[in-house]
């Protein structure tokens, strides 16, 4: 079973939690699986409308409706095998239908010579469960190149998809300096597409350099369809900025890289080591898979384990992470303020150089400062003063996605 740690905590771990993780994770689908999921439904006390809450919220859902029945059928309530049943019949319906999008997407953008990469979504499902239905995603991640933003969007518009906020040509142009992505909606928001020209805004990270990521691309093929994705290193690493980004808040950031630990045994950790290290994002790495072994039970390679004992303060943030996201178990989840997350940023980057860029992406403008704010194109420096501002008066607004 995972090894939950928490030097520093006294909060206990739910024996919901405990199910849930343990079916997970690395050890859901081993031999001694059913005796200790069996133990814990035993001794008494399962809230099984947690547990189901507690797997939706983080995203684990599909994962624990898969394991969970094969682990111990003859221990859990009928009930909760039924509404497992229609909940996965619902996230199936879902993801094949976002699949079909994805593909319809990608080709509309390839026959106007847009070369389009898919991130995360149904490829990600995929590469680190080995099914579309074992990934609980809601959007659809593109990346495009950054001069192919203006003609990826016109495609999009021209499929009935509009832009969330929506905003000028030259706060477009603004964000395209500033930031990564624009986001799209259809119908409602029932579709949602992220369209990306980098897996994060330059002064936040830049993981690997634009020229080697085109040039390192795979393809996926998925119901007959073949697909372009990340090279298996620089997906990896991008999901480790994602999840960092994010101080990991939501639990399926990390089963993810668990996911890809365990299905891809042949990844080029030195290669993946030196392009994070060069870049700045080593801390961002070594803490997912920090994480992936502490919730997940997830095994590492020795070079890795070596790695994380050089540099204590990953297991401090590490620690402090899942203490954070213990406390959130027993209430509705709260993400730190403005000065916490500046201050975990600032730690999770060794290098001075790195600390001062990611001030400059702190006060960046952001898609919803553009949106609250509609300047003239003449004036689009202001956002630069009224973005530190909206900030103070807003107590701490979270990162920009």
């Amino acid at each position: 079973m995972p090894q939950i740690n928490l030097p520093c905590s006294t909060a206990k771990i739910r024996p919901e939690i405990e199910l849930v993780l343990d079916c997970v994770g690395s050890s859901g689908a081993g031999p001694g699986c059913q005796e200790r999921v069996a133990a814990l439904i035993g001794a008494g006390g399962i809230d099984w409308n947690f547990a189901l809450e507690f797997a939706t919220r983080h995203g684990l859902m599909p994962l624990f409706h898969r394991r969970l029945p094969d682990c111990c059928p003859d221990h859990v309530p009928a009930d909760v095998l039924d509404r497992l049943r229609v909940y996965g019949r619902r996230v199936s319906a879902l993801n094949t239908y976002l699949f079909s999008e994805l593909v319809a997407i990608v080709r509309g953008l390839e026959s106007r010579g847009v070369p389009v990469v898919c991130w995360k979504g149904p490829t990600l499902a995929v590469e680190a469960y080995g099914s579309l239905q074992l990934r609980q995603f809601s959007d659809l991640d593109l990346i495009v190149r950054a001069r192919d933003v203006p003609r990826a969007t016109e495609i999009l518009r021209a499929r009935g998809f509009v832009l969330t906020p929506e905003l000028s040509e030259a706060q477009q142009a603004m964000l395209l300096r500033t930031q990564c992505n624009l986001p799209f909606t259809r119908e409602r928001q029932r579709v949602i597409v992220e369209l990306h020209w980098g897996v994060a805004a330059k002064h936040f990270s830049r993981p690997f350099d634009a020229h080697n990521f085109w040039e390192r691309l795979r393809e996926i093929m998925i119901n007959g369809e073949a697909l372009k994705i990340l090279s298996r290193e620089d997906l990896f690493l991008s999901l480790c900025v994602h999840g960092s980004k994010h101080m990991w808040e939501r639990l399926s950031w990390v089963s993810d890289l668990s996911g890809l630990l365990n299905s891809e045994p042949e990844l080029d950790w030195p290669l993946l080591i030196r392009s994070a290290r060069q870049s700045g994002c080593e801390r961002f790495v070594l803490l997912g898979v920090s994480l992936a072994r502490r919730l997940f039970g997830t095994a590492l390679p020795k070079q890795i384990e070596e790695q994380l004992k050089l540099d204590p303060t990953i297991e401090l943030l590490a620690v402090e992470i899942v203490e954070r996201l213990t406390l959130s178990f027993n209430a509705k989840p709260r993400m730190p303020g403005l000065a916490a997350q500046l201050i975990f940023h600032l730690r999770a980057r060794r290098r001075w150089q790195d600390k001062v860029r990611y001030l400059g992406f702190v006060f960046s403008p952001t898609d919803e400062d553009l949106h609250r704010f509609r300047l003239p194109k003449h004036l689009t420096f202001a956002y630069y003063a009224l973005r530190p501002l909206r900030l103070f008066f807003n107590g701490g607004a979270r990162h920009p996605h």
